[in-house]
């Protein structure tokens, strides 16, 4: 059976690293609290990978500090920092069957650590269960599925009983209905187990949904740390905002706390605290109401397409230069008879706004 685990967590401070000319970490700092599931999320090429990697032991940091559980990981090798794997690929071995790739890490100690042949069967029947596959034990990589093969990826990490669990794009490899499905297991097992756990993802869906909180990353910086909640509705930047799913972008004009879109009709939004000096205002497409074209108050634009989504409607739209995405239950839309060419009211629920880079 497995010990139970003890959560640790995880404190970087000043970590920066370079590949050649390339700066991959700038600086970063960042903490993982004991039983949490943090995501790493960020573009390609934002460092969210190499910071798991250090973590790992992987790869070195060039500067700064890592403690897991308090102890000083900076120099430790990766066997001895109590950690647990996943990666994109499952990496697992082909000519072994599942129980032998679970056992794996088990079977490699050296014999004063090794556990004997019965409690290895024991853990690993019992992390069989734990991952809802049981009875596949003798069975090979190749006689399973993608989501199961992800799954023995996960219990071989787990055989070890790390003191933390480091997943690289989990779910990368899978299509989309399996992703989901799993992202639903997988959270179900982390409030099972407590185990601290960092997770990188480029797909925000996912770690919107999985995660107690969300590291946001952009060219080897942090851009911001909190619940996923908070990230989405508070966006701290014009980088977050943008990466955080789809959204309209406008430029406007900041005057005596009062944000101008350069939107035909459109009411001044309030922007306090914003200088006076041009600004960009952000609205989510489901953030936009559609009303009438005479309605007061309402920006005016015309319909381009329109485009049924399940049980939303997608409504491409143009005012003047402006490219406009709305979101609308389908009810809405048809009660508004939209169909291309039609003028439009808008009204925006939400408007964030963030001064102009200088």
């Amino acid at each position: 059976m497995l010990a139970p685990y003890k959560p640790m967590n995880i404190a970087i401070e000043g970590l920066s690293k370079r590949f050649g000319k390339t700066l991959a970490l700038d600086n970063v700092t960042l903490a993982a609290r004991p039983g949490e599931l943090l995501a790493l999320l960020g573009p390609s090429g934002s460092g969210k990978t190499t910071l798991l990697r250090i973590i790992a032991g992987l790869e070195t940091g060039e500067t700064g500090m890592l403690t897991i559980g308090g102890t000083d990981a900076m120099n430790l090798p990766p066997r001895e920092r109590g950690i647990g794997f996943v990666f994109q690929s499952y990496a697992l071995f082909r000519h072994m069957t599942v129980f032998e790739n679970i056992a794996f890490g088990l079977r490699i100690r050296t014999r004063s650590e090794r556990p004997n042949r019965s409690e290895i069967a024991d853990r690993v029947n019992h992390l069989l269960s734990l991952v809802q596959l049981d009875g596949m034990g003798a069975r090979y990589p190749a006689q399973l599925s993608g989501g199961q093969r992800q799954r023995v990826a996960l219990a071989r990490a787990l055989a070890v009983e790390p003191k933390v669990l480091l997943l690289d794009e989990p779910f990368g490899a899978l299509d989309a209905k399996v992703r989901v499905e799993l992202r639903h297991w997988l959270r179900s097992l982390h409030d099972r187990l407590s185990l601290t756990t960092v997770f990188v993802t480029h797909d925000q869906e996912e770690a919107l949904e999985l995660a107690d909180r969300v590291a946001i990353l952009a060219a080897g910086r942090i851009e911001q740390l909190g619940p996923p909640r908070e990230v989405y509705d508070a966006p701290a930047s014009p980088f977050v905002i943008e990466f955080l799913g789809e959204v309209n972008r406008f430029s406007c004009r900041v005057q005596n706390g009062l944000a101008r879109l350069a939107l035909q009709g459109c009411e001044p939004v309030a922007a306090p605290g914003l200088p006076d000096a041009l600004a960009v205002a952000y609205v989510r497409p489901h953030e936009i109401e559609l009303v009438d074209a005479q309605a007061s108050g309402a920006a005016t634009a015309t319909v381009r397409s329109v485009s049924v989504i399940g049980p939303r409607t997608r409504i491409h739209l143009t005012a003047g230069d402006q490219v406009i995405e709305a979101d609308a239950e389908r009810s809405r839309a048809e009660a508004l008879d939209l169909s291309p060419g039609k003028s439009v009211g808008l009204r925006f629920r939400t408007v964030r706004i963030y001064p102009t880079a200088r």
